[in-house]
């Protein structure tokens, strides 16, 4: 009886942690031999042995989920990345890497950029055979890369080599892409971050449901309840971007020059392609196999008054509806908007019965807000110039709880000559491997006007 209460306890206390896995990976690790051991001893001590070996199973499985999802954070952790109390994963120096990218750089000093501009034309031209072209001082500057990398396997922290058509990019330059792109998703980034450690299909342990207490009448027997679990898979899809590079940068050895258009270009193409998934995916080739909030049959969505049938017509009491419509309330904590910039203006513009704006304008140290909520525009979100009858044009929620992003983080490049030789440039090839899913349907709601 002492095992089955302990067993109890233990069990409602792994269920508190998996309501966020991710930031609780340390302590479920712990828990959980805890709990094989007084299953154990309750198997011993006969009984519930059905159950009892269906609950070992289900342990065993967990244990091995969470190990791998412990190793892929530390992983992140070494790219830089943290992960906040509730689970989101921001890389370092958020706001000074955004204005790092809108300067044209995406490497925090010149050295760094002209060392990753040396080793891209190094590598190119050896994976063309023409090792013989490599001026000497971009080959000082490559030996020199691929010696520190070295150095890195040697230490247990270089993950990235060569491969069939392209190569991982060395740790040294690595941290720094993967962290503007990070930081420049609009949407994306939002969602709760899954870092992976390979190819194929990963399974990611949610819970689905608690325990279940009863009242009982003295002496008699306790209903037995634990809590469920559910299995979201992640199978990461191949994204690849394609930067152009004039030839003057190879010519002209302004490797600083070359490492920064590479690695912004790259960040941009990954960020537009991430965040137009994320939204308008249909679950198509096109987008990865990914379905977007915005397509999503799984998301309710919540239409404006039944005359409200363009931007123009949605009123305030249309929002409130839109906040209305969340049907969990554990998602109001950290909601906001998700819209485009002219349907947040929209929103913003109106005022009420005497003129008054009827949101909060923002200024004198707090923020601007659409009824009271703070909001995210990206350019993924219909404009309002689109926004007619039935179409939805944003979301209101929690995307950290709603929705679940995994990547592998290591970027594969590849060049060619010869694709753009008559324009001479050298076409160089990105490639991201990134999957998304729903992971709570109910902490999100989409907008939109009524029908016609």
């Amino acid at each position: 009886m002492e095992h089955l209460k302990k067993l109890f306890e233990l069990n409602q206390q792994l269920a508190e942690l998996l309501a966020d896995p991710a930031a609780n990976a340390e302590a479920i690790q712990q828990i959980i031999p805890q709990i094989q051991e007084n299953l154990q001893k309750t198997q011993a001590a006969g009984g519930h042995v059905p159950a009892v070996a269906k609950m070992q199973a289900e342990m065993a499985q967990l244990k091995a989920s969470i190990d791998k999802q412990a190793e892929t954070i530390r992983e992140m952790q070494k790219l830089g990345l943290r992960t906040t109390g509730n689970g989101r994963v921001a890389p370092a120096g958020l706001t000074a890497r955004k204005e790092m990218l809108r300067d044209g750089r995406c490497f925090l000093d010149n050295e760094t950029a002209r060392r990753f501009g040396a080793f891209v034309i190094a590598r190119n031209l050896r994976l063309a055979g023409k090792a013989d072209m490599i001026p000497n001082h971009i080959k000082e500057i490559e030996q020199d890369v691929l010696k520190s990398a070295a150095e890195r396997v040697k230490a247990g922290m270089e993950v990235g080599t060569d491969s069939a058509g392209g190569y991982l990019i060395p740790d040294e330059f690595r941290p720094e892409l993967v962290r503007n792109v990070e930081a420049e998703g609009v949407f994306w980034t939002q969602a709760r971050r899954i870092p992976l450690a390979g190819m194929g299909t990963v399974n990611i342990p949610k819970r689905t449901g608690g325990l279940t207490a009863y009242w009982v009448a003295s002496a008699a027997q306790i209903t037995e309840s634990r809590p469920t679990l559910g299995i979201l898979q992640l199978t990461p899809e191949k994204l690849g971007a394609l930067v152009y590079v004039p030839n003057e940068f190879l010519r002209g050895g302004l490797l600083a020059d070359l490492g920064n258009w590479i690695g912004v270009e790259m960040v941009y193409a990954f960020d537009y392609a991430l965040d137009n998934a994320f939204v308008n995916g249909d679950g198509t080739a096109s987008y990865g196999g990914i379905t977007g909030i915005l397509q999503s049959s799984n998301i309710a969505s919540q239409a404006a008054a039944d005359t409200h049938t363009t931007y123009a017509t949605l009123d305030g009491t249309d929002w409130s509806n839109f906040i209305g419509a969340l049907s969990k309330a554990y998602a109001l904590g950290n909601a906001r908007f998700g819209l485009s910039l002219s349907m947040a203006m929209t929103a913003r513009a109106l005022k009420s019965t005497t003129g008054q704006p009827l949101y909060e304008r923002g200024g004198d140290g707090l923020p601007a807000t659409i009824d009271g909520f703070p909001f995210t525009v990206g350019p993924r979100c219909p404009a309002k110039a689109s926004v007619t009858a039935s179409v939805k044009f944003g979301w209101f929620g929690d995307l950290n709880l709603s929705h679940l992003v995994g990547m592998i983080r290591d970027i594969e490049i590849a060049t060619s000559e010869h694709a753009a030789f008559t324009t001479d440039q050298t076409l160089t090839r990105g490639i991201l491997h990134v999957d998304m899913a729903e992971q709570d349907a109910d902490a999100v709601v989409t907008m939109k006007p009524a029908a016609s």
